[in-house]
């Protein structure tokens, strides 16, 4: 695996393990009436015929690398042991942040040479971040050789000191060579928490490589597994196919609400940065109801990016009240940071379409948060007197 990778993962399964199991883990129907010229890159906007409707309804959301194969153990000497221990030794005294990098490289190599002996050293460091580091690092290497014997000396030691990283690295490492095996080793841990951790990490790389059995294993879990793995699924799923994501996804939330509607947001975001008009046109097709609310809000979110005008007719036309605020300010507020002198010219035309008192505040006191030398020309500007005041 190259460094870069490994170290990326390594990072990505610390912070993982440090952040816990609940922070794991971004309008018409018919694309025939929109006006946007339909291109990759083009954000169609949604048919203005549908924009009432939708409100008037709401008022009555790491990439893998493939192991290369069994690498050839060298049996290690007492000296090639030693020198690994004294090396480490040394970068254990140091900041974790000052020696990320050499560690992985160092455990890395260790792990290839003499798996046991690099275990026995991880297990001897106090539990914390360090620690979790080396493990990570070890187990992506120790199990890419010998997977079976990296889990289970993971699960040896999770209740020694929170190698929940490590258990996310063995569970994707392994996802590669034999997905199926990595799930039942999973499912015989005894800890609700370290299932889920092993399952989350084995959803997304079983996602990218083999989308539909993936998917298959995920309905065998509980319709809490379920919602808690989605995300990563749908991630790896969108690496190859975001459309396909996107519309398994659809029929997933039908099927169980433990699956949270914010899920949509996790494809769109990164679907809208390879190809915006897919996205529009997926959105355009869908019914009215909470996913669509939940992944035109996204999609409003990450368009605002690219273009921040066609982002702002999707916020207008979000029927829940509180996302078409949040949206529509977010939008102008991108738009401001990337184009201040852009938003300007266009913000008689954007006050003259909001309408709707609440936004129009919601929209004035983030000027003013930005800048509160937007006071006169909003007052110019405005239809109406009725500003807050500072």
């Amino acid at each position: 695996m190259p460094e870069e990778n490994r170290t990326s993962q390594a990072l990505t399964f610390v912070v993982a393990a440090a952040l816990g199991i609940g922070s794991m883990v971004f309008v018409a129907h018919s694309c025939k009436k929109v006006t946007v010229e339909e291109s990759a890159d083009a954000v169609m906007a949604p048919a203005p015929e549908t924009i009432a409707s939708r409100k008037a309804k709401a008022a009555s959301g790491s990439e893998q690398k493939k192991p290369s194969g069994p690498a050839a153990f060298k049996k290690p000497t007492s000296s090639a042991s030693a020198a690994f221990a004294t090396q480490a030794n040394a970068l254990a005294k140091r900041p974790l942040e000052e020696i990320s990098d050499q560690l992985d490289e160092l455990m890395a190599q260790w792990a290839s040479e003499d798996p046991a002996g690099a275990a026995d050293w991880v297990k001897q460091l106090t539990p914390g971040d360090l620690r979790e580091a080396a493990a990570v690092s070890l187990c992506q290497t120790w199990a890419g050789i010998n997977p079976p014997a990296a889990a289970a000396w993971v699960a040896q030691n999770l209740d020694k000191g929170m190698l929940q990283g490590a258990l996310g690295a063995v569970s994707s490492v392994w996802a590669h060579a034999d997905p199926a095996a990595a799930a039942n080793w999973i499912a015989g841990l005894p800890e609700s928490t370290d299932r889920t951790v092993g399952e989350v990490a084995l959803a997304q790389t079983w996602g990218e490589i083999n989308p539909a059995a993936a998917a298959a294993w995920m309905k065998t879990l509980s319709p809490e597994s379920q919602g808690n793995v989605v995300q990563s699924l749908v991630i790896g799923m969108a690496a190859s196919d975001p459309a396909a994501a996107a519309a398994w996804l659809q029929g997933a939330v039908k099927e169980n609400n433990k699956i949270p509607l914010e899920t949509a947001g996790v494809i769109v975001g990164s679907w809208v940065a390879s190809d915006a008009g897919a996205v529009s046109r997926w959105l355009n097709a869908l019914p009215e109801g909470p996913f669509y609310e939940a992944a035109a809000t996204a999609f409003s979110q990450a368009a605002a990016e690219k273009s921040p005008a066609d982002a702002l007719v999707w916020a207008r036309s979000l029927g829940n009240p509180a996302n078409r605020e949040l949206a529509v300010v977010n939008a102008m507020e991108l738009w401001i940071d990337k184009d201040r002198k852009g938003f300007v010219e266009a913000l008689p035309k954007q006050l003259e379409a909001t309408t709707d008192p609440a936004l129009r505040k919601a929209i004035y006191d983030m000027l003013y948060r930005k800048d509160p030398d937007f006071r006169d020309s909003l007052l110019n500007l405005a239809e109406t007197p009725d500003t807050p005041t500072r």
